[in-house]
């Protein structure tokens, strides 16, 4: 509340005996609730692996004081989530990326496991996509999250891994997904095999999560263990389709995509060929 309405600033500060303590504490809340402070139950919500906290939707401050005490903080993209805000956290800005063109390729399995692949501890789906060279496995995810009616939330890994805090970036494209309703799809999971902490933070399970890659899933990872699917590689008509798909009203070095094809197929002229023999040292032909 007082993210909303600064006038929850002065009665919290009341409600703490301390003008200088703005927010609710972890006992202040268990009071409002009417759950007793020494109720295991109660204070079970504020620990690191609880729903709250560990799905990052709420942060428990000041870990040095008795935990009655500790103040509770809403992260700001929460707030801005319960006030209606669609933009992404800025802290995903060069890791998200766009979802590929649709395909149909491979779409059952996956769109099966999204739709029933829910644990037995009710929580959020994990699925591994195994893929193999040419087999498209973000086109296929993204396409298989579409037909469950969600939105799919593209994480490239690669990037991800060069994040000092790549964990705490990856919980946050997790409650990304959690607060919007999406899938998160990251890829490749092989960039993240020297970084078993980020990819046990993608596997946390407080969203639906599809991780491909060709590399085969290590136990470490996470406590248990995900859906595991092979994706294998796509026929020629399926690839040569996503091609055309990525390529469509797109210009290559600042030429039409067709005339570019044609070119490379072409002769040089023959000016192109001797500068190319210049940079490289070597005489043209007929010359002294």
């Amino acid at each position: 509340m007082p993210d909303v309405d600064v006038r929850f600033e002065q009665l919290y500060g009341y409600l703490n005996d301390d003008v200088t303590r703005r927010r609710a504490s972890a006992g202040l809340a268990l009071a409002l609730c009417g759950v007793p402070a020494a109720a295991a139950s109660g204070r079970a919500l504020f620990t690191a692996d609880s729903a709250l906290v560990g799905g990052g939707l709420l942060v428990v401050e000041e870990p040095e004081r008795p935990m009655l005490s500790r103040p509770l903080r809403v992260p700001d993209r929460v707030v801005a989530h319960l006030l209606g805000s669609d933009a992404p956290d800025p802290a995903l800005a060069g890791v998200l990326a766009p979802p590929p063109p649709a395909v149909t390729s491979g779409v059952g399995p996956v769109r099966r496991a999204l739709e029933h692949g829910v644990t037995l501890e009710h929580r959020a789906t994990l699925v591994h996509l195994r893929e193999q060279p040419g087999s498209g496995a973000v086109a296929t995810a993204c396409a298989a999250v579409a037909a469950t009616g969600a939105r799919p939330l593209v994480l490239d890994l690669r990037r991800l891994a060069e994040h000092a805090d790549g964990a705490e970036t990856a919980r946050v494209a997790v409650r990304e997904a959690r607060l919007t309703g999406a899938v998160l799809v990251g890829s490749p999971l092989d960039a993240l095999a020297e970084r078993p902490a980020v990819i046990r933070a993608l596997a946390a399970r407080t969203a639906p999560v599809v991780l491909a890659g060709a590399a085969a899933w290590d136990p470490a990872w996470s406590p248990d263990p995900p859906l595991l699917l092979e994706q294998p590689g796509w026929a020629e008509d399926d690839r040569k389709a996503l091609w055309r798909a990525l390529l469509a009203g797109q210009e290559v070095d600042g030429r039409d995509p067709a005339r570019r094809r044609g070119s490379t197929c072409s002769r040089p002229s023959r000016s192109a060929a001797r500068r190319r023999r210049r940079r490289c040292g070597r005489p043209s032909a007929g010359s002294p």
